[in-house]
């Protein structure tokens, strides 16, 4: 019963609408975080874009801006942050 999900996906490969459709249909993903924008002529397939690192086809310049996770010295929460968008976001664990 995941609460995020983290695609690790190219301007030009993955996030195909099955994988997404999937991904959003699950009832306890409440995130669904892409390491780069899909470009390809089907882009509606994309969650929101404050989610996603890398914008555009990088396929000249790679600036590789990351998906970073922290989790806190409790355990009881983690922070998922998109630096390059200015986006940080806490879930709390399950217990």
């Amino acid at each position: 019963a995941p609460t995020v999900a983290v695609m690790n996906n190219g301007p030009r490969k993955g996030t195909s609408k099955t994988a997404l459709d999937s991904l959003k249909a699950t009832p306890t993903v409440t995130a669904v975080y892409q390491l780069h924008e899909n470009v390809r002529a089907d882009s509606d397939n994309n969650t929101g874009k404050e989610l996603i690192a890398n914008h555009g086809d990088l396929a000249d310049k790679c600036e590789a801006h990351f998906i970073k996770c922290s989790v806190s010295a409790a355990g009881d929460s983690y922070t998922i942050s998109v630096p390059s968008r200015s986006h940080t976001k806490t879930f709390q664990t399950r217990k």
